[in-house]
């Protein structure tokens, strides 16, 4: 599939799960191919969801600041693009901790209950998130 003339033909970013994670808004391709684990779960793509959402409002808020130089992907990816990546690398490392715990028996709930530890190590803690 050609998931960048998709996202130009709609107008909009796609996400393209898989081995690899690949990410088009249309102009611009970003593959995330961090680790993950060979198990995939029901309520994975739910999270992948949730995480889209909350780093698409970060990413767009963000932009309404000044950028700066920790600011040049947002300004050359834009803030949906940004928040597509940071939500399909939060999802594998999720999956990738959960797994190394649980192995075949790991669920969703699993992968939820490593998003605070994932989350920091990504972001940073909650005062200093540099997104």
């Amino acid at each position: 599939m050609d998931v960048k003339l998709l996202a130009k033909t709609l107008q909009v970013t796609v996400v393209l799960k898989g081995s690899v994670d690949i990410v088009s808004n249309g102009a611009y391709v970003l593959v995330v191919g961090t680790e993950t684990s060979p198990r995939r779960c029901g309520g994975q793509g739910d999270l992948l969801a949730g995480f889209l959402s909350i780093f698409s409002y970060w990413t767009h808020l963000k932009r309404t600041q000044t950028y700066d130089n920790q600011q040049k992907h947002l300004k050359l990816y834009g803030p949906t693009m940004l928040a597509a990546v940071a939500a399909c690398a939060m999802t594998r490392e999720c999956n990738r901790r959960a797994f190394a715990k649980c192995r075949r028996a790991m669920l969703a709930s699993d992968m939820i209950d490593e998003i605070g530890a994932v989350f920091e190590d990504m972001f940073g803690s909650q005062t200093d998130c540099q997104i």
